[in-house]
């Protein structure tokens, strides 16, 4: 008699559906795909994403990888065309078909840039140097820094046409006057 007993389980914590405008996970950049598992799951898990919040598949991103509870996946896609706004992982144990999971709800897939620092709470003071970071997906290098004084209104310009290198190690010294 089969009970529905699994004997293990896999839970998909990143990400998970809360991935979405400003926290959207950037185009062309390595992002970290986390589960956690209990009880007896394989060492041979495959990764998979859909773009169509999981009515079809794309090729797996990993076949046979071990249950380490993470993957470090380089997100697709090459300019703007191609964000994705209803996209899902599924992680499978190949050699248990009942221990799967997939994403709760839909993240993006974003041509974008993510601010590190300042990105709230910071105390910046005036005559000091200090280095806005950010990150960015692929070949978004070319910038423009601006400011809001008022806090909405970014109306003040730091650096037009800079050119950064790209991914996580973008920054910019800061004079502030």
């Amino acid at each position: 008699v089969d009970l529905g007993y699994s004997p293990g389980r896999i839970v998909v914590l990143a990400p998970n559906g809360g991935e979405t405008n400003e926290r959207a996970w950037l185009i062309g950049f390595p992002e970290t795909i986390r589960w956690a598992s209990t009880g007896t799951v394989s060492q041979n898990l495959t990764i998979e994403y859909s773009i169509d919040s999981g009515v079809s598949w794309r090729p797996p991103l990993a076949t046979g990888y071990s249950n380490t509870g993470s993957y470090v996946w380089m997100t697709p896609g090459s300019a703007e065309a191609d964000e994705k706004y209803q996209v899902r992982v599924r992680i499978r144990d190949v050699s248990e078909p009942s221990i799967w999971d997939i994403s709760d709800g839909d993240f993006q897939l974003r041509w974008r840039f993510n601010i590190t620092a300042p990105n709230g709470g910071e105390t910046w003071y005036l005559g000091a140097t200090n280095r806005i970071r950010w990150e960015a997906s692929t070949n978004l290098s070319i910038v423009r820094l601006d400011y809001a004084p008022d806090g909405a209104t970014f109306s003040k310009s730091i650096a037009f046409g800079y050119t950064a290198t790209g991914g996580t190690v973008n920054s910019f010294p800061w004079y502030i006057p």
